[in-house]
């Protein structure tokens, strides 16, 4: 499994990242737009493993994985091409199985006070977006297609499928929440769009404020699944 951590510049997911995985990657205090993801991969202790391996005894023993990729801080490019990840990263991005987005609740000389719900807005309308601008361009092109008469019966279930995640999208919802048919899921696979992964929200806390943001939460809860973790903490623990 290939886990996605996502977040606003100055979030904390290197940190987060750090904690879980028990890397040593340096923390920067301000974003870089250009550095490149880092990985790490996961064993997951199961002691129901263990003692099926007791009872068969196996030559080897292999246990789950989870790959955890910490991407650079989701920021829209300036040229306004729709494009939040690099091109390097998209492909990466969108692979993930699933995505965790790790939000801000700590201070921050320079983004000041923190704003979790706010942040985890801010993460989704991006997301959206960014697959309402790949709908709308391969739409124009079907579209296109149509009317010279050359679109195939694969490409016009392509179009209607398109359409409906499109609805969906200027609606303000993730593709997730709609239930699509077995051809539409079909049709829309090659796309791997952004709001079809599960997503987790993992609420970076400092210790002054761990344990008293159950209000956020559950805001944020009604949403996404979501937890408190304390990065910083943790990864001084780790370490």
């Amino acid at each position: 499994m290939e886990l996605g951590l996502i977040g606003l510049p100055n979030s904390g997911k290197t940190t987060v990242f750090n904690a879980i995985t028990r890397a040593d990657v340096e923390v920067t205090a301000y974003a870089n737009p250009k550095a490149e993801p880092n990985f790490a991969i996961v064993e997951i202790d199961d002691p129901r493993v263990d003692r099926l391996a007791e009872i068969y005894e196996p030559k080897k023993t292999v246990y789950s994985t989870v790959t955890f990729i910490d991407f650079v801080g989701v920021a829209r490019d300036e040229a306004g091409s729709g494009e939040i990840f690099s091109a390097a990263t998209v492909g990466l991005v969108k692979n993930a199985d699933a995505l965790a987005y790790v939000v801000r609740n700590f201070s921050d000389p320079v983004d000041g006070e923190p704003d979790p719900v706010g942040d985890v807005g801010k993460l989704d309308d991006e997301l959206l977006l960014a697959d309402l601008i790949v709908t709308e361009r391969r739409i124009e092109r079907i579209e296109k297609a149509e009317s010279k008469g050359i679109a195939t019966h694969e490409i016009k279930l392509e179009g209607k499928a398109l359409r409906r995640v499109h609805e969906q999208l200027e609606a303000g919802r993730p593709i997730r929440d709609l239930e699509l048919t077995a051809d539409e899921k079909v049709a829309i696979k090659g796309f791997q769009f952004l709001t079809q992964r599960p997503v987790l929200v993992i609420v970076n806390s400092d210790e002054s404020r761990f344990g008293q943001n159950r209000e956020a939460i559950d805001a944020i809860g009604a949403k996404h699944r979501a937890l408190e973790f304390a990065g910083s903490f943790e990864m001084e623990l780790v370490q």
